[in-house]
């Protein structure tokens, strides 16, 4: 459950978390470099593969402090560093990359 994972907050001290707005605005879908992102937080979903744009894998949530997240779409583990329309992402044995969001 969303809840749980993105630090145990229930009731109106969820609702009013910075964190889950920073979760909120990750929504949609990011592109940069050889990375395509479909980040569903509603539904804790999100793809990492273009060519199937229709599947999903789940989504966790890991860690957030500040416009930081830790989180992994299916086996995928990622950092993430959230500016605006700009999400940098790392991922193990990889270089960063700066996503743009797609509208």
């Amino acid at each position: 459950m969303a809840l749980a994972i993105a630090g145990g907050l229930a009731g109106d001290a969820w609702a009013a978390n910075p964190q889950r707005d920073l979760l909120k605005r990750l929504n949609g879908r990011w592109t940069g470099g050889e990375i395509y992102l479909l980040i569903d937080f509603e539904r804790m979903q999100g793809n990492m593969d273009k060519e199937r744009p229709f599947s999903r894998a789940p989504l966790q949530i890991r860690s957030v402090a500040g416009n930081m997240v830790v989180f992994a779409i299916g086996p995928e583990q990622l950092v993430g560093y959230l500016e605006r329309d700009k999400l940098s992402v790392s991922r193990p044995g990889y270089p960063p990359v700066e996503l743009r969001r797609l509208k």
